[in-house]
């Protein structure tokens, strides 16, 4: 079975996903933020979310979870930010 490491750090770019490989837990808790919040907002989400049950063949070592740090948040949303200017500019 193939292993991934437990990068310290989530940084955008070549191997960027490779990150959450191992954080499977963080993401599918995420998930659940995200569709909690389209429920919020009005939105009728078709998904429910994800179950690790839902994933025998995934080994517990890929679920764990991650804190984000507020410099990854940052990072992040300085990134939508450029994402989106650049929608803009080319609309």
């Amino acid at each position: 079975m193939r292993t991934f490491p437990l990068h310290a750090q989530c940084l955008m770019g070549k191997g960027h996903l490779l990150f959450f490989y191992s954080r499977l837990g963080y993401l599918a808790k995420r998930h659940a933020e995200l569709i909690r919040e389209m429920k919020r907002r009005g939105y009728k989400p078709s998904f429910t979310g994800i179950d690790r049950s839902q994933f025998p063949g995934i080994p517990d070592s890929c679920w764990n979870d991650w804190p984000p740090t507020e410099e990854a948040l940052r990072l992040n949303r300085q990134r939508i930010q450029e994402r989106t200017a650049k929608t803009a500019l080319a609309s």
